[in-house]
């Protein structure tokens, strides 16, 4: 910085000149080289699957056969989007931690949620059952409750994030081949007297993970409030 443009900004006093002046020298010394010492590291986060994922607020007409669908589509994103954007960053300890005995996990809700999009890109939008080794793979992601103990892996966030986006694009990859007509068709499940379609499923496979995105907060705010006050409790939660 020149020393003309720095006595004409603080000039006033000689006073706030010498105050200015230790601020600057403040700023130079400290806060400067930890700010190049943090965006230094920024060209090597393109490889890391924890970058921040950037909500686009639109959603795109015109790359399916339907509007209908590509509205859906943007759903699917947008959600998704907003979970990854949850979830990073979070230490591993906080992944795996219980607020007590059975409660679910921030892991276990990951889990569940990558098994449900299976589930439902092989039952809805494929149109088959789950063969025995899908079914032995995702059965305790979907179910949680007494498989949750195998749902307590202590990897890292970067593990469930990878898993994430390989169920999502799996998922996308099997829609690109729905028409209007998949869409809508009726589908024998979750109703006996109107069964349910492809649209709604989505639907119901978007709002699980909202409802599941819910939990990992909450159960965030919990593991924040007993790591400060050890003898903090939840009475009949």
């Amino acid at each position: 910085m020149k020393n003309k443009w720095y006595l004409a900004l603080f000039r006033r006093t000689r006073t706030s000149l010498e105050n200015s002046y230790e601020l600057f020298n403040l700023i130079y010394r400290l806060i400067l080289p930890a700010f190049y010492k943090v965006t230094s590291g920024c060209s090597n986060l393109k490889n890391r699957s924890t970058i921040m994922e950037k909500r686009r607020f639109i959603i795109e007409f015109g790359k399916t056969q339907d509007h209908s669908i590509d509205y859906l589509l943007g759903i699917l994103e947008d959600a998704r989007i907003t979970t990854l954007q949850a979830i990073a960053n979070i230490p591993t300890a906080e992944i795996d931690w219980q607020f007590q005995e059975g409660w679910n996990t921030i892991g276990a809700l990951l889990a569940h949620i990558t098994a449900i999009e299976h589930y439902f890109r092989i039952e809805f939008v494929e149109g088959r059952k789950l063969t025995d080794e899908e079914n032995n793979q995702w059965l305790p992601g979907m179910e949680m409750g007494p498989y949750l103990p195998q749902l307590i892996k202590k990897q890292p966030t970067d593990a469930y994030i990878i898993e994430l986006k390989e169920s999502r694009r799996m998922l996308m990859e099997a829609l690109q081949k729905i028409t209007f007509t998949n869409f809508v068709k009726r589908i024998e499940d979750y109703d006996p007297v109107t069964g349910c379609n492809l649209a709604w499923a989505l639907y119901h496979m978007v709002e699980d993970e909202i409802y599941h995105r819910g939990q990992i907060s909450i159960i965030r705010k919990l593991y924040k409030s007993h790591h400060s006050n050890p003898n903090f409790k939840v009475v009949d939660f």
